[in-house]
């Protein structure tokens, strides 16, 4: 398990924007995973990196249920090109991804880190949120048409 660690710990620290949080909340994920393969032992219906991210991510929304605050939030990636634009133009533009970030549900916006940011597909995904490949699709349809929304709402 120590081989996922850090890759746990980066989930978590995205999510949770604090370390001591994201610490916190994967060594809880990983005493699960021990007492899980203890008791029940280990099922290989998927890999064993999957079923450890998708308990660190369960414990992640438990953590923020009960800080009541949502999963995560997006940081705008800096691309190559932001030594190019003007400070004040880049800081229009990151406020605005952000308010049209701010249309999606903690779920979409981890959907959105896990595939988008993180690159991960859609089986990955589906383990880790534990939701079927086709309700992914759908979310991923549906988010992208409230992001369009949100950025030009004049447009249909």
């Amino acid at each position: 398990m120590t081989k996922y660690l850090d890759a746990c710990l980066a989930i978590a620290r995205k999510n949770l924007k604090n370390d001591q949080d994201a610490r916190d909340v994967v060594q809880t994920a990983f005493l699960n995973a021990v007492v899980a393969i203890r008791t029940e032992g280990y099922a290989e219906r998927q890999s064993f990196k999957s079923w450890l991210f998708r308990i660190v991510y369960n414990e992640i929304v438990n953590f923020a249920r009960k800080r009541k605050r949502a999963p995560g939030t997006l940081n705008v990636v800096n691309e190559p090109y932001e030594k190019l634009i003007d400070p004040l133009e880049r800081q229009e533009k990151c406020e605005a991804v952000r308010r049209a970030l701010s249309v999606l549900t903690p779920v979409e916006l981890e959907f959105v880190n896990l595939h988008y940011l993180e690159s991960r597909d859609y089986d990955d995904v589906s383990q880790i949120m534990g939701l079927k490949k086709s309700a992914l699709y759908e979310m991923n349809r549906l988010g992208l048409k409230k992001l369009k929304q949100a950025i030009d709402p004049d447009r249909q």
